[in-house]
């Protein structure tokens, strides 16, 4: 391989690092933004009345959560990550069921190109199908659930 060429994957290399630093400084500071304002996403996930200010922060969190779980789904698709791929898309389809005020965000966000998502249409819609297939099943197994709602977000 010439000289052109290894500089050419090293700097694909070096921008798919500077990506992933970007993606994990993003998720830390989106987890310390819910671990500071825990009240809000409670509120939030419970589907109480909230101020403006509030539904902004509960909007945050939950596209910080979404695109976690998004990339974190695709990771484990990609075997880049050890993780079983059903388990992220059942943990998100279980906050959708059991909780009324993640489940209508959820319903407001479900246009995920305008929320900058739409990087492999085929893989989100995958992931949004297996999310919606597994809420479906979950209408039936837990016809009227009742979980606390500090399970939010788990």
């Amino acid at each position: 391989m010439d000289s052109e060429k290894v500089n050419d994957w090293l700097q694909i290399v070096g921008m798919f690092g500077i990506i992933a630093s970007q993606f994990f400084d993003a998720t830390i500071s989106g987890k310390q933004f819910l671990v500071e304002n825990i009240d809000v996403w409670i509120k939030g996930c419970a589907g109480e009345e909230m101020s403006v200010t509030e539904e902004a922060q509960f909007a945050h969190m939950f596209r910080t959560y979404g695109l976690a779980s998004y990339f974190a789904w695709l990771g484990t698709k990609n075997n880049i990550l050890d993780l079983n791929p059903q388990d992220i898309v059942y943990a998100f389809a279980a906050n959708i069921h059991r909780y009324p005020g993640f489940k209508r965000i959820s319903l407001s966000w479900n246009d995920w190109a305008k929320e900058g998502l739409e990087f492999s249409l085929r893989s989100s819609e995958e992931f949004r199908a297996a999310i919606g297939a597994r809420v479906a099943e979950l209408q039936e197994i837990e016809p009227g659930p009742n979980y606390g709602i500090e399970w939010c977000g788990t």
